[in-house]
């Protein structure tokens, strides 16, 4: 499963075949780092990204000051749905809903229940452009 979010670009770099955006998503900034495209991506463009849930993972700590680091984000647990191995976690970020998989055993050891606030790291290079917005 995969979760849809609207950013906007603050800032893009190339290096040979790779380019890096850091984006603004509801005041956090998120870095993702791809194979350069030709998609018509600028400065200020707004983005729909693809965040799958082997790129989220939960921190329980919440002492991180998050506003320090980069994919960082605080999120609360809405919803689980616990399985034999993988445990469903809907979350809620900046009034959006992220959907994603733990390993039961991780889950029970962080002791996560609805309503937790926890703090989402996600992994940069498995973040998807979707749709880049013409203005």
């Amino acid at each position: 499963m995969s979760n849809l979010i609207t950013v906007r670009v603050l800032n893009i770099s190339y290096l040979d075949t790779l380019y890096q955006l850091e984006v603004d998503f509801c005041g956090n900034r998120i870095i993702l780092i791809g194979l350069k495209n030709d998609k018509n991506i600028k400065i200020d463009s707004k983005l729909k990204l693809s965040i799958p849930s082997s790129a989220i993972f939960l921190i329980k700590e919440l002492d991180i000051e998050i506003n320090n680091y980069l994919n960082l984000l605080e999120a609360t647990i809405l919803d689980i749905e616990f399985g034999k191995i993988l445990d469903g976690v809907r979350l809620k970020i900046c009034n959006r809903e992220i959907y994603t998989l733990i390993s039961s055993k991780i889950f029970k050891k962080l002791n996560l229940n609805i309503g937790d606030r926890v703090v989402v790291a996600l992994k940069e290079t498995q973040i998807d452009i979707v749709e880049v917005f013409c203005d």
